[in-house]
Formats: C-alpha cells, sequence, structure tokens
C-alpha cells in the first residue's frame, strides 16, 4: 500500500543480499507529488528517471502495510482485504513465515558472502535493498490484520478516523473469512507528531471449507500458534522504530522465536536506516543474526554507505563497508573503484551450514505455501 500523496511509484529490480541472503526482490521509491486522487497504479522506468531521486524515507519494507493503516485512505483498504484472493494470500503468508521461522531458529549458519572475502573483486552488481528477508514481507500483511482484528473503534480513528468507521466490517470479515483466531489486544496511541501501533497477540489458522491442502499442513494449522508482540513509533518521512517479537509455537516443539529491530532516523538531510534481527529456539543462543545499516550520502543522491554485520553479535560476527550506487547499479567495497554494469557480476551470497549443538530434531509436518503437499516437512526440535 501506498500513501495518498504518491503520484507515481519506480519499480526498481536493484538487488543485493538480504538479511537471509534469498532472491532479488523489487523494492519501490516513491517520487511524492501534491495530487489528492493519486491511484496505486505503479510504472516500470529506470533509476534514472528524469527530476526522480532516491530516498531512504521513501522506499518501501515490510512495515509498509502497518504504516497504511494511519496513510491509505479506507476505500482502498476495505477494497483490498474484500480482493477475491486475500484470504488465500493471508492464510498462504501465515504458514510461510511460519516455516521461514522455523527453519532459521532450529538450523545454526554460518553466514558468509564470497564477494566480502574475495579480495580481487572489488565491485558487483547491486542495489539499494533495506527490506529485512524476502519472507518477511508476508509480515506486514500479518500484522496489519492483527491489529485490525483486535482493536477498537476509538482506538483506530487515533490512526484513521475514516477506517474507523469500517471496522465493524473488517472485523466480521477477518473472523468469518480469514478462518483464524486471534487472540489478545491491540492499540492506536498520539505522541506528538508521532503515531504508535502496538499489538500483543496470537494467531490460530482454523479449517475452512474449500481450501485444498493436504493432512500433514492441516496438523501443523491445528497445533501451532503464532504469538506477535510489536511496537511501531513512526512520524514525518516515517522516521521512528519498531521492535518487535514473533514466536512459534506448538504442542510439540521447542518455541521458535525470532526478534526485529528497525529504525529509521533523520540528521538534518542525511538520514540513516537500521534493521536487525536474530533468530533461535526459545532459552536458546541466536542460530542466525544479522544487522544492517543504510545511510544517505550527502551530495550524492544515488548513493548510499552500507554497513553490513554478518553473525551480529556471535563468535563469527564479521562487518563489511560498501558503497551502493543506484544510477550504475553496483555494490562497492569502500575505497574500490566503480565498474561498468556488464563486468563484476554478483555471485550471491552463500550461507553456510555448520554443526549445532541443539537437541536432535524431531520431525513435525509443516509445509510453505509454494510447497505441494507431497514436499517434504520442516523439522523442529523436541520439546524440554
Amino acid at each position: 500500500m501506498k500513501t495518498q500523496t504518491t503520484a507515481r511509484s519506480i519499480m526498481m529490480m536493484l538487488c543485493i543480499g538480504s538479511l537471509t541472503f534469498a532472491s532479488c526482490n523489487k523494492i519501490t521509491v516513491q517520487v511524492k507529488k501534491d495530487a489528492k486522487n493519486s491511484t496505486l497504479q505503479g510504472a516500470e522506468t529506470s533509476a534514472k528517471a528524469e527530476n526522480t531521486s532516491a530516498s531512504l524515507a521513501d522506499s518501501d519494507d515490510f512495515l509498509k502495510e502497518l504504516d497504511g493503516l494511519r496513510t491509505t485512505a479506507a476505500s482502498i483498504i476495505v477494497k483490498q482485504l474484500a480482493s477475491q484472493d486475500y484470504v488465500g494470500k493471508f492464510r498462504a503468508g501465515v504458514r510461510k513465515y511460519r516455516s521461514f521461522l522455523l527453519e532459521k531458529a532450529t538450523h545454526k549458519t554460518n553466514l558468509t558472502d564470497s564477494f566480502y572475502s574475495n579480495d580481487s573483486q572489488t565491485c558487483r552488481e547491486g542495489g539499494l535493498k533495506i527490506n529485512i528477508d524476502k519472507d518477511n514481507e508476508v509480515l506486514g500483511m500479518i500484522l496489519q490484520t492483527a491489529l485490525l482484528a483486535k482493536i477498537s473503534e476509538t482506538n483506530l480513528g487515533k490512526l484513521n478516523q475514516d477506517l474507523a468507521k469500517e471496522l465493524q466490517a473488517l472485523s466480521q470479515f477477518i473472523t468469518m473469512e480469514l478462518g483464524v483466531e486471534i487472540k489478545g489486544t491491540s492499540s492506536a496511541e498520539k505522541d506528538g507528531e508521532f503515531d504508535i501501533a502496538s499489538g500483543d497477540v496470537s494467531i490460530k489458522l482454523l479449517p475452512i471449507s474449500g481450501e485444498s491442502i493436504d493432512d500433514a499442513t492441516k496438523l501443523i494449522d491445528a497445533n501451532s500458534i503464532l504469538n506477535l508482540n510489536f511496537k511501531r513509533r513512526v512520524g514525518k518521512d516515517r522516521i521512528g522504530t519498531f521492535q518487535g517479537e514473533m514466536k512459534l509455537s506448538s504442542d510439540t516443539a521447542t518455541a521458535a522465536v525470532a526478534k526485529f529491530e528497525v529504525s529509521r532516523s533523520k540528521n538534518v538531510d542525511k538520514y540513516t536506516h537500521l534493521a536487525s534481527v536474530k533468530m533461535g529456539l526459545d532459552g536458546q543462543d541466536p542460530s542466525y543474526a544479522r544487522q544492517i545499516m543504510v545511510t544517505d550520502i550527502v551530495g550524492k543522491k544515488m548513493q548510499y554507505s552500507m554497513k553490513d554485520i554478518l553473525n551480529a553479535g556471535m563468535n563469527s560476527e564479521s562487518i563489511h563497508e560498501t558503497i551502493i550506487d543506484l544510477e550504475k547499479k553496483t555494490q562497492c567495497k569502500v575505497g574500490g573503484t566503480v565498474i561498468d554494469n556488464d563486468s563484476g557480476k554478483d555471485d550471491g551470497v552463500k550461507p553456510t551450514p555448520v554443526p549445532t549443538t541443539s537437541p536432535a530434531p524431531t520431525p513435525i509436518p509443516t509445509q510453505s505455501p509454494t510447497q505441494s503437499p507431497t514436499q517434504s516437512p520442516v523439522q523442529a526440535p523436541v520439546k524440554k
């Protein structure tokens, strides 16, 4: 979802290793203009588009749905939730996020990147990528739905008065159509120029008629609860913070936990975006951790300084500083020479599994929404 002041969007296929080194994803750099009746339609164009510039304040991340509750027209939000495929997208998103969290928490990984370790390679093709991970893109949708399900009309009015008028219909849709049991509380409040949205909720998928899933997925749905404890504080130009803890619990396994911290700050005209994530089993050391910090370079609107901390806070922690150039579409080590786009191909980031001292895992069936019913489930450790 985009703000009402967005007249058009520049969609750029600019790839850089995300926090879980998955595939490249689109980011949106919004070009803000004074247009009351702008639409959500975006246009594919080059990063060199005339009279445009990229800004960390306008780039999308996994918080875009949550932030959209305060900036997007109520009619657009209602239309999105009422769309024919929203039920399928939401239920697939919950299952996808469960699998993602379980996999990262139960497999200790030493994150590496051959570009950083190869002294002979100065630059590679790349671009700005501040979303934590492609699998976290569904987290924004989950957070938005959880907040709407458990917030009061008065509270929601503090974020979006028009949306508060539609709350009863939205709540009925979430309860009756999505096939989900949501318990807990959510709220919204004002703190000066900042809007604060928070929640402490649990989500469990319930059976719905007409859904074609295998018995293994049905079993996971019946025994898995996703807990979300989050707080988003955001103001003008999306300056603010986000803290969140997501916990996946079941009757047979130790809970898998992910902790997120995201912040965007501004010093004069210089923005800094910080994102970090740690994942592991409840009560144990993290099995996966990464932190990135991206900062504007004053006077160079299409260049950013990036600090990438692999295995942040772990024994194998390593820190790497590079420059992202959106015009040349390169990522270069500090002090390096910018190369042409047809050289320095990105060979990708390759997670290297290492032995773990965690208890031997006991299989429980789970399924990514992209898997067929016959694909193998992810495993989880026996509950202590």
